[in-house]
């Protein structure tokens, strides 16, 4: 309990929630910018996430570590953390679904990615892992690294060999940038017992 701190929607004004939010959260993490251990975001079929919307006055706080946003969406008075926020996450991971999100997870992906149009192409962990969890569906106007799967573990090693850096034993990289991206996570089979 003491590590969960919800959002305050309770308070009439989303400004002054925000505020009231971020006092909470410097309160817990007394450092410069929050460490998420965990950040979970979805992807909006425009490329918001959180509640940073495209054109969004909100895309270039630098300072604020929460904000009271008005979007383009029900409901629009929002809280949303920023950018920064998210970037010092120690692992961001987005889910993506249906063929309604495909355009969105392409624009995100892509190595120059028109970062106005596409709030969610700005989550890069300065210093840890962004994680795209996607279907199928999202994935199908190749935004992702396009690779039969692994048949086997051995394979699935042999590839990870060659992706990644083998200290972080599980992702696979997706292209390369400050963060380490992936979109698969191999586990070893069970061990067997003779």
């Amino acid at each position: 309990p003491q590590n969960i701190h919800p959002m305050l929607t309770h308070l009439p004004n989303p400004e002054q929630a925000a505020w009231a939010y971020e006092e909470i959260l410097r309160a817990h993490f007394h450092s410069a910018w929050p460490r998420f251990d965990l950040v979970l975001l979805g992807l909006g079929n425009e490329g918001h996430t959180a509640s940073l919307f495209p054109g969004s006055a909100a895309l270039n706080e630098t300072e604020r570590w929460v904000l009271g946003v008005e979007a383009p969406a029900v409901p629009p008075l929002r809280l949303t953390l920023t950018l920064p926020v998210l970037n010092h996450a120690a692992e961001v991971c987005f889910l993506a679904f249906g063929a309604d999100k495909a355009k969105a997870v392409r624009e995100a992906m892509t190595p120059a990615p028109d970062i106005s149009a596409s709030p969610a192409s700005r989550v890069r962990p300065a210093d840890g892992t962004l994680t795209w969890w996607v279907d199928e569906a999202a994935a199908a106007l190749g935004a992702l690294m396009k690779a039969k799967p692994p048949t086997s573990f051995r394979e699935a090693i042999k590839l990870l060999g060659r992706a990644l850096d083998l200290r972080h034993a599980k992702p696979k990289r997706v292209n390369d940038g400050p963060c380490k991206e992936v979109i698969h996570k191999f586990e070893p089979p069970p061990s067997r017992t003779e």
